[in-house]
């Protein structure tokens, strides 16, 4: 059994309220019909929930997330286990689309934007 990667706890543990959004998964296929609207199923039982973070970092803890992304994530393919936002317990996410982007703040602060799916 290969054990589950964790969010290093040198990195925040919380988001900040800036660049947060949550949504819903959606499992629903659509498909057009030849009158009237669209007809609507559902596809799957179970859809990964859509989640944007953002969390300020130094650059130690910058050059920490690089590794764990690129090391422990296989290069961000992997899920990993993050803190729960907002609620107590831990979440098991996976990178979605995009890879984490950083823009600095100041000359040893960054903004670092996560694009994630939550798993579980």
């Amino acid at each position: 059994m290969i054990a589950m990667n964790v969010w290093p706890a040198t990195l925040p543990q919380r988001a900040q309220v800036e660049g947060y959004q949550a949504g819903l998964g959606d499992g629903r296929l659509r498909s057009t019909t030849d009158a009237g609207g669209a007809k609507v199923r559902r596809r799957f039982s179970y859809a990964p929930r859509p989640l944007k973070l953002t969390m300020e970092m130094n650059a130690d803890q910058l050059a920490t997330f690089q590794t764990f992304v690129e090391g422990s994530l296989g290069g961000g393919v992997l899920p990993f286990q993050i803190p729960a936002q907002g609620e107590e317990g831990t979440w098991i996410v996976q990178l979605g689309q995009s890879m984490p982007q950083w823009s600095p703040i100041s000359w040893n602060l960054w903004r670092v934007s996560l694009d994630l799916l939550v798993l579980s």
